[in-house]
C-alpha cells in the first residue's frame, strides 16, 4: 500500500512551534546596523551584534523562519557531502582545514548557547554518514576519507556498511555531530535581540539600496532604513549592482517527507553519495524526516513526483505507515563550493552578504552570523579571508561558471519559445500551465473554487521566464531562483516586485 502524500505542503518545524508576530515598518528609521533577512544567518548575526550593545534592526520580507530555514532537515554538521577532497584540490589543504574548524565552531555555538539558556530544541548528539551504494561511488567515498586523514580530521571511522537495511558499499562516520529542533533556539535568539534594545520587523522588503558612508535601504512600502553597516542575509542577495553575484550562484531545490516508520531507527544522521541524494534522521513525535531529490529551480515542472520518489525509498527502507508532513527547500551554490560571508564587493567597507549554504545552513549560517557580526564590530576573525566574496573571480570556477550561464541562457530562450493559443476554459481545477494569448505568454492557474489567475510569466528580475511549479503552485524562475505565489506576489529573490498581473476572462 503506497500511503498518500500530504496535498498541502507544511514545515514539521513550522507547525509545532509558535512563533511571535512583528509589525511592518511603517516609517523612516535610523540605526547602526541593518540586518537583511530573517533566516538562521540573519538572527545570528543581529543577535551576535546586539549583545555588543550596538543598536541593530532587522527586516524580514514575509515571517522570520518562514524561509530555507524554516524548511530544513535541522543537522548541525561538519559533514557536507563529499566535499574535503574538492576544497583541498579547489582552495588547498589550508583552507579545507579552516572550513571544517569554520562548522565546528558554528555548531559548538548552536550546543553551548542550547546549553546556557536552556533552550527546549531537543539538541541530540548523533553520528552523521555519508555512504556508497555503486562501486564507482565507493572510490569518490575513498578519496573523501583520505582527505579526512590529510586534514587530521578526528571522531570519524571508514566502516563498510550502516545499521539499516540497505546494500552499501561502504561510509565515512563522523562522530560527535548533532540534530536539533531550530525554531526553538532562533525564537529565543529573537526575544534576545529585542530584550537587548534591537528592532525586528516582518513584511518588510529591501528592494533597493544607496551606498554612502551611511548605507540606505528603501523597502517595498516606500520607507527607508538607515544604517551605519548592513547585512544582506537573503539566501539570494536583493541588491547585485556590483558583485554579479547572479552569474555566481545556482539556486536548486530539494523535498523532504516527514514519515511515521514501520521499522525502528537505529539513529543516525545519513546522506547518500550517489545520485539522487538521500538524507534521513530521526525527529520527535516518533517521525523520520527523508530528504533528497534536488535539482535546478525552475527546471521542473511536475515537482509532485520527487515527493513519490521519497516515499517510495522511504517504504522500502523503514516501511511507512503515515506521512503526516511534506516540505520543499531552495538554496544556492557557490562556484567553489564555499559560501560568500563578507563585503559585497572588494570596495565595500560597509555592505556584507551571506550566501550559498548549499543547503548546510545550520551550520554555515551560524559561521555565518559569528563572522558578520565580528567584521561589523571591527573584531578580527580567521575565517574572513576563507569565506570572502571577493575571493571568487569568474576564472577561479570557470567550467562552473559555463555551465551555469549557458543553463541561464538555454532557460531564457526556451521560454521566449511561442505556444499554441488555448483558452483558460481547458485548465483543471488546480492546475497551473502556461498559455499563450493575446498578452504573449501568460501563466494561469485555476484554484479549487474555480477562480482563474492571470500573471505574466516574464520574471521581474532579469527577464526570464517563469515555469509551475505543481507541488508548491507556484511560479519559479530558472534562471536565478525567484520565486512568485500564483498570483505572482514575490515569494523569495532575487525578484523584488511581483509578476505583471490580468484580469480573468473566463
Amino acid at each position: 500500500m503506497k500511503h498518500p502524500i500530504p496535498e498541502e505542503s507544511l514545515s514539521y518545524w513550522l507547525d509545532t512551534t509558535e512563533l511571535p508576530r512583528y509589525s511592518p515598518l511603517l516609517e523612516n528609521k535610523e540605526t547602526d546596523v541593518v540586518v537583511v533577512g530573517g533566516g538562521i544567518a540573519g538572527i545570528t548575526t543581529a543577535y551576535l551584534i546586539s549583545q555588543r550593545g550596538i543598536k541593530v534592526t532587522l527586516i524580514e520580507g514575509d515571517r522570520i523562519l518562514h524561509g530555507t530555514t524554516g524548511y530544513t532537515t535541522a543537522k548541525l554538521t561538519a559533514q557536507h557531502d563529499l566535499i574535503y577532497d574538492r576544497l583541498i584540490k579547489k582552495v588547498g589543504k589550508e583552507n579545507a582545514k579552516l572550513y571544517y574548524a569554520s562548522n565546528i565552531a558554528a555548531k559548538r555555538f548552536v550546543e553551548k548557547t542550547i546549553s546556557e539558556k536552556r533552550i527546549p530544541s531537543n539538541l541530540r548528539k548523533e553520528r552523521a554518514y555519508i555512504y556508497a551504494e555503486t562501486e564507482k561511488t565507493l572510490k569518490k567515498i575513498e578519496k573523501e576519507w583520505e582527505a579526512y586523514n590529510k586534514l587530521g580530521i578526528d571522531k570519524c571511522a571508514f566502516q563498510e556498511d550502516i545499521a539499516l537495511d540497505m546494500r552499501t558499499k561502504g561510509a565515512i562516520v563522523m562522530e560527535d555531530q548533532a540534530q536539533f529542533h531550530p525554531l526553538p533556539y532562533l525564537k529565543r535568539l529573537t526575544e534576545e535581540i529585542v530584550n537587548h534594545g534591537g528592532t525586528i520587523y516582518e513584511d518588510t522588503r529591501a528592494v533597493d539600496l544607496q551606498k554612502g558612508n551611511r548605507v540606505t535601504i528603501k523597502t517595498d512600502k516606500g520607507h527607508t532604513i538607515t544604517s551605519k553597516y548592513t547585512a544582506i542575509c537573503t539566501h539570494y542577495p536583493f541588491y547585485d549592482k556590483d558583485g554579479s553575484y547572479y552569474a555566481k550562484l545556482e539556486p536548486s531545490r530539494s523535498y523532504t517527507l516527514a514519515i511515521k516508520p514501520d521499522k525502528k531507527y537505529p539513529g543516525g544522521m545519513y546522506l547518500s553519495a550517489d545520485h539522487p541524494k538521500r538524507s534521513f534522521r530521526a525527529a520527535e513525535d516518533d517521525l523520520i524526516l527523508v530528504g533528497g531529490e534536488g535539482h535546478p529551480t525552475g527546471k521542473v515542472s511536475d515537482t509532485f513526483q520527487h515527493y513519490e520518489a521519497l516515499r517510495d525509498f522511504s517504504e522500502e527502507v523503514f516501511g511507512v505507515t503515515a506521512i503526516p508532513y511534506r516540505w520543499s527547500s531552495q538554496d544556492s551554490n557557490t562556484l567553489d563550493d564555499i559560501p560568500y560571508i563578507g563585503r559585497l564587493t572588494s570596495k565595500d567597507d560597509n555592505v556584507y552578504i551571506a550566501t550559498g549554504f548549499k543547503k548546510w545552513g545550520m551550520t554555515s549560517g551560524t559561521a555565518a552570523g559569528l563572522l558578520l557580526a565580528d567584521v561589523m564590530t571591527g573584531r578580527e576573525n580567521p575565517m574572513e579571508e576563507l569565506f570572502d566574496p571577493a575571493r571568487v573571480k569568474i576564472n577561479t570556477g570557470f567550467s562552473q561558471f559555463l555551465k551555469n550561464n549557458a543553463s541561464v541562457a538555454k532557460s531564457f530562450a526556451s521560454g521566449k519559445t511561442k505556444g499554441k493559443k488555448q483558452s483558460t476554459k481547458e485548465i483543471s481545477i488546480d492546475e497551473g500551465r502556461i498559455l499563450e494569448t493575446e498578452n504573449g505568454r501568460e501563466g494561469v492557474y485555476k484554484d479549487i473554487h474555480g477562480k482563474v489567475y492571470r500573471v505574466s510569466t516574464t520574471c521581474t528580475h532579469m527577464g526570464c521566464d517563469v515555469e509551475w511549479n505543481n507541488s508548491e503552485r507556484t511560479w519559479d524562475c530558472p534562471c536565478h531562483g525567484s520565486r512568485f505565489t500564483y498570483d505572482g506576489s514575490v515569494i523569495e529573490g532575487p525578484a523584488v516586485k511581483p509578476l505583471e498581473s490580468y484580469p480573468s476572462k473566463d
